[in-house]
């Protein structure tokens, strides 16, 4: 996903590269290669990058995560988090969580300074999320492959199940401030596609959003006005893992 700041815009290109531009999006400069470029894992490999966070616009601080392992740097100085294979990261309210491995997730409170790992989940981790409330409870959300979504209310020391089975929940958001409202979007398949939405900080969901191609075919009309495509030519949608975002004024505003 792109990380949008203010005055800056950085994305990954050619899945290796960490590249920003300036002017929104009309041109770009790519950035010095990291340690995932210069030290692939095996002849004739590629150590893609998986997911990235920019922890200080100002002096390029960054948190990346490869496919052999998670790194955070500045520019061409770089010092390894975990040699396991990466996953999603996130930088938010005041917390950096890196998901890694087999259900483990690390967390920094000090700008990734140290590193301390939360309880293990059952599986890999695929999307992550959190969030904090006015009386300071932080809610922790974990997509975990092939089993479902969890959440914790104790800053990761305990998870509860709170949807299974798993259905492809490849994205998860918070909106800021608050810990009640919480969507996970299912992504890749026809099958499942979804974009669910929780008021209870995660423990019942319902559907917020459906892109049904016909009622015949699926069961369930679509609640959005189907485009040119579905209408002549039938074909459906599905939801795709190129970015999900809520509206900063508006958490009914998703895009």
């Amino acid at each position: 996903h792109p990380v949008i700041l203010p005055h800056r815009i950085y994305w990954i290109t050619e899945t290796t590269r960490l590249c920003f531009s300036d002017d929104r999006a009309e041109t770009w400069t790519l950035l010095p290669p990291g340690p995932w470029v210069k030290h692939p894992p095996a002849p004739n490999t590629r150590n893609k990058i998986v997911s990235f966070a920019v922890l200080t616009e100002r002096d390029e601080r960054f948190l990346v995560s490869a496919t052999k392992g998670v790194s955070l740097g500045k520019k061409l100085y770089w010092a390894p988090v975990s040699d396991e294979a990466g996953g999603p990261v996130l930088v938010s309210e005041g917390w950096i969580l890196a998901a890694v491995g087999e259900g483990e997730i690390l967390a920094s409170k000090d700008q990734g300074e140290s590193w301390h790992a939360l309880a293990p989940l059952p599986g890999r981790v695929v999307a992550l999320a959190t969030a904090v409330d006015p009386q300071g409870q932080r809610l922790v959300m974990a997509s975990v492959q092939g089993h479902g979504l969890y959440r914790s209310l104790d800053a990761g020391a305990s998870w509860q199940p709170c949807k299974s089975p798993f259905e492809n929940e490849t994205e998860l958001a918070i909106p800021r401030g608050q810990t009640q409202l919480v969507y996970a979007m299912q992504t890749g398949s026809v099958k499942t596609q979804q974009l669910l939405r929780s008021k209870d900080g995660g423990q019942t969901w319902s559907k917020a959003f459906r892109m049904s191609p016909s009622r015949s075919i699926w069961g369930a009309g679509p609640n959005v006005e189907q485009s040119w495509l579905q209408q002549r030519l039938q074909w459906g949608y599905y939801f795709t893992r190129n970015g999900f975002g809520i509206a900063e004024t508006n958490h009914n505003l998703c895009f």
